[in-house]
């Protein structure tokens, strides 16, 4: 696994090793980040089931100010710690470990709020939509802040009923993005960035 671009780009970075992991490809991130465009310059990232961090240690590299990552494996996040030294971003982030929607919970009690958040649970476990439903009142996503949950293609996710609207989904293999908005952002899907 690799950083793709910013001030890290090219460099290397340890993952786990397991049948059970699924590392987001590099045309995976690359496609992420392409469609969040400029609103990764300067932002506070959520990363949650951050496995080796390779989503929120990409995002440090392209100039956000913080990355919070959340993840319940205790090697996970020994490699997210290895990981930040190798780039020197250890100053630049937060990991916690722990159950993920506990901590969501704590997180809304402290107040915390975050531009962006990247969600990549595992695939068909139901737990793309238990994030989506655990964040339906949005109070750790700012009000222009965007939800970016990696998911199977089987796994329909409905936010019909909730706080947040699907500004995109986008297909590569077997993987989805979807990038969600907290409705009270009224923003058009236009103004997220398109790739080709």
């Amino acid at each position: 696994m690799r950083i793709i671009s910013g001030n890290a780009r090219g460099r290397k970075i340890k993952s786990a090793k397991g049948k059970h992991l699924r590392p987001t490809s590099d045309l995976v991130k690359g496609a992420i980040f392409n469609i969040i465009g400029e609103n990764v310059k300067s932002a506070c990232v959520l990363d949650l089931f951050a496995g080796s961090g390779s989503l929120g240690l990409e995002a440090l590299s392209r100039g956000v100010n913080f990355s919070t990552f959340v993840e319940s494996s205790a090697t996970s996040c020994r490699l997210i710690h290895q990981n930040l030294k190798l780039l020197g971003f250890e100053r630049k982030a937060k990991v916690i470990r722990g159950e993920v929607f506990s901590l969501l919970s704590q997180l809304v009690r402290k107040g915390f709020q975050y531009d962006l958040i990247f969600a990549d649970p595992p695939y068909l476990s139901g737990l793309a939509t238990k994030v989506l439903k655990s964040l339906m009142t949005p109070a750790l996503i700012k009000e222009k802040g965007l939800l970016i949950i990696q998911h199977h293609q089987k796994e329909s996710l409905s936010c019909e009923e909730g706080e947040f609207s699907l500004l995109k989904s986008k297909r590569y293999g077997l993987t989805v993005i979807s990038f969600y908005a907290p409705k009270h952002r009224r923003q058009k899907t236009s103004e997220v960035k398109s790739t080709t």
